[in-house]
């Protein structure tokens, strides 16, 4: 309905154009076919079609209502493509685009194999395990005693999961129906003592309790240490449930969840973290949760391993997709831990490649699927043959349940765009990093020095990514404006992941993107980054409501504005501090940005306006981190400032029901992921999410990136790069884009 609204609004303020729809043959073909008494949802693109001259006036139409054109997929006979949304200078003439019409047929068959992956994770939820038929040694799912908050049906549907996963009988069955499904010859045994599986719920429902509550719900079997199957006799037997986590932060999350939802002295927990961490692995025998990260987990695994040396009641795996790059430290060390019930909590059981399933197929040692050879012979070929996913389905089915948020009935989010203008010195800025970068290219080219276009490009993209933020403050023209290209001086203290040098440091392989701040570590000598990892979970900005676009915001309206120089302007965070004193009293907002310097000139925005804050970033450690966020829930301080890469990932911001993102990320599953820091159980508001872009400037096209990856295949099969496949933030695009503006100037 939005569309349709768009659309009408365009045909009358603009009444040269025409509207055209398209559809794919293919798709018409099923509208045949389809049974009747059937409904069936056929997606049309709509092509619009009016002369040159009203070019600018229809993109400017269109973007006034948070829509931007995709290169079509079908142009009539003397036609030609021109996108008034790309960059270009007012008066200079649009480049002609038609070469970018239509998709291949490799890219069609890869959208084709895509979304019948994304089929396949979405019918997982209609699996019905509450009434699935129980052994007779198994007894009846009740909540735990010593578990102190009630659980939600959906929770307590995947203790059952969890439990029928961890029961011979069960798993022994599930195995014989999967070999006859997918037909696998008599030689390739599936083991029945292969207990485990992946819990896929999407962000926001609860996996952390529903995980708890499952150990505390086998603490007596677990004590007994009458569990071991296969263990060697040197090895230490220990009633503990080992967790890896992806950092100290989310260890810190799970500690707190223990804390809050299970009653005092009902667990012996044990953090293996830090210089004073267990050195005997016999001291690990009596705990019956040892919490670790993946890290730590790594660079223990060198040597005489303590937790390599311990047979553990189980092995979970948090944020399990961290795994998924198999030539990774922590791939090879969680695969050689040692227990029969192994478990991978992720909402994003394949990211990007089908391969990933492969890497949560081997911790799991479920043979003979975690064989490379076998799941590209009875997975992957029958998928590339007919595009149906009856083999991956039915291996799903057998060990993972995936439910989405509609269980939790929260209300869909109102997304608000807001627009910002540029003031004229902060243009002058803008453009002068423009015109640095040519002259850094005519130099490049006179002097043959090593350095790459595509570096100057990049460089100059990350400078005004950030004079977005901070307009003509001095930490932009000291620090940014006058930086060494070279020298990568743009990022500010990164993500202690893949950018720390603690022994939390994960290793990430060439080209591999960080799943919690979505960089490419290897962005730091502008390289071209690789596939970045994307959320399945349904998009929010997919399902939610639309806010009316507001007017281009400007500085006048602020409070701080009067009492800065003419020199010392940022217009989006005078619009941060506009929207933040717009919100109703009670209200609490959480507020990105990936740059700590940008949160910097925010709190003097926001103490000169007057409004109390709390602040975490990367230097905060966790002792305070926790005390922020208890601050944050109970006392009257209605704005928390995060760095995206610090709230990204594993903490429950449930107190806040505005969610602000101050620039729009290179990977958008990072802005999804701090947003579902708010929209998750325990959530009892409607949510406002606003997101800041800078008009006519690089923001604005990496929005319009982020907007194209949705129309692009989201899985492939194999991992390859191509164009339009893997659904990469193209990066060159942008350079194109900055050189191409530049050569016609």
């Amino acid at each position: 309905m939005a569309t349709c609204r768009a659309l009408r609004q365009l045909i009358q303020r603009v009444p040269d154009v025409e509207l055209g729809a398209v559809a794919q043959s293919t798709e018409l073909s099923l509208a045949r076919n389809k049974p009747s008494g059937k409904r069936l949802i056929i997606p049309v693109s709509v092509n619009i079609y009016g002369p040159i001259s009203v070019a600018d006036q229809v993109g400017s139409t269109l973007s006034s209502f948070s829509y931007f054109l995709q290169h079509p997929i079908y142009l009539p006979p003397n036609f030609e493509y021109y996108n008034p949304q790309m960059y270009h200078r007012s008066g200079d003439k649009m480049e002609n685009l038609t070469h970018l019409v239509g998709i291949t047929d490799m890219e069609f068959k890869a959208k084709a194999i895509s979304d019948e992956v994304q089929h396949v994770l979405e019918s997982l939820e209609t699996l019905v395990y509450d009434d699935a038929p129980l052994t007779p040694n198994q007894p009846t799912i009740i909540q735990p005693e010593a578990v102190n908050t009630p659980l939600k049906s959906h929770q307590v549907t995947a203790l059952r999961f969890i439990q029928q996963r961890e029961h011979h009988e069960h798993c022994q069955k599930v195995h014989q129906a999967l070999r006859f499904n997918i037909q696998l010859p008599t030689h390739l045994d599936i083991p029945s003592y292969g207990m485990g599986g992946i819990l896929a719920d999407v962000m926001g429902l609860g996996k952390t309790l529903t995980m708890i509550s499952a150990i505390v719900s086998t603490l007596e079997q677990s004590r007994s240490r009458h569990f071991h199957v296969g263990a060697r006799q040197a090895t230490v037997l220990s009633s503990a449930t080992l967790i890896a986590v992806s950092s100290m932060q989310v260890l810190d999350v799970w500690e707190t969840e223990i804390t809050s939802h299970v009653k005092a002295g009902a667990l012996r927990t044990y953090k293996f973290h830090g210089k004073d961490r267990a050195t005997n692995p016999k001291d690990l025998q009596d705990y019956d949760i040892v919490l670790t990260t993946y890290g730590v987990l790594s660079a223990d695994s060198k040597g005489r391993s303590v937790l390599h040396q311990v047979q553990w009641h189980r092995v979970v795996l948090d944020e399990a997709h961290w795994i998924r790059n198999q030539s990774s430290k922590q791939f090879k060390a969680t695969v050689d831990l040692k227990s029969i019930r192994r478990w991978c909590l992720t909402g994003t059981p394949i990211q990007n490649r089908l391969d990933d399933l492969v890497s949560l197929l081997t911790f799991l040692h479920f043979h003979p699927f975690c064989q490379q050879s076998v799941f590209q012979r009875h997975i992957l070929e029958p998928l590339r043959r007919d595009t149906r996913g009856h083999q991956l389905r039915g291996l799903l089915s057998a060990i993972c349940l995936r439910r989405s948020d509609k269980l939790l009935n929260l209300p869909d989010p109102i997304l608000d765009q807001v627009s910002i203008l540029l003031q004229t010195n902060e243009r002058d800025a803008y453009n002068n990093v423009l015109k640095q970068c040519e002259r850094d290219i005519d130099t490049q080219v006179s002097s043959q020095a090593k350095i790459k276009k595509f570096s100057i490009l990049f460089a100059s993209i990350m400078k005004l990514r950030r004079l977005c933020n901070h307009g003509t403050h001095p930490v932009v023209s000291n620090k940014l404006l006058g930086a060494d290209i070279a020298g990568g001086g743009y990022v500010d203290e990164g993500c202690s992941l893949c950018d720390g040098n603690g022994e939390d440091k994960l290793d990430l392989g060439e080209g591999e993107i960080c799943p919690q701040c979505g960089r490419d570590p290897s962005l730091s000598s502008f390289t071209r980054p690789r596939s970045p990892s994307r959320s399945k979970s349904p998009s929010m900005s997919e399902k939610a409501d639309i806010a009316a676009s507001p007017a281009y915001t400007t500085c006048s309206s602020s409070p701080y504005y009067s009492q800065n120089t003419e020199q010392q302007t940022s217009s989006k965070l005078c619009a941060v501090i506009d929207r933040l004193k717009q919100t109703e009293f009670g209200s609490k907002s959480l507020v990105f940005s990936y740059w700590t310097a940008t949160l910097d000139l925010l709190e003097r925005y926001m103490e000169a306006a007057g409004i109390s804050y709390l602040r975490i970033d990367g230097r905060v450690d966790s002792t305070q981190r926790l005390r922020i966020l208890e601050a944050f829930k109970t006392t009257q301080v209605p704005v928390l400032l995060m760095t995206i890469q610090t709230g990204a990932v594993g903490l429950n911001l449930t107190a806040a029901n505005y969610v602000h993102i101050v620039e729009p990320q290179w990977n958008p599953s990072v802005e999804e992921q701090a947003i579902a820091r708010a929209i998750r159980m325990g959530q009892t508001r409607r949510v406002t999410v606003v997101r800041y872009m800078v008009k006519s400037s690089v923001e604005e096209n990496i929005v319009n990136l982020q907007k194209r990856k949705r129309n692009l295949a989201k899985f492939t099969l194999d991992g390859t790069d191509d164009e339009g496949i893997s659904g990469t933030l193209d990066v060159s695009w942008l350079c194109y884009l900055t050189y191409r503006y530049l050569s016609t100037n």
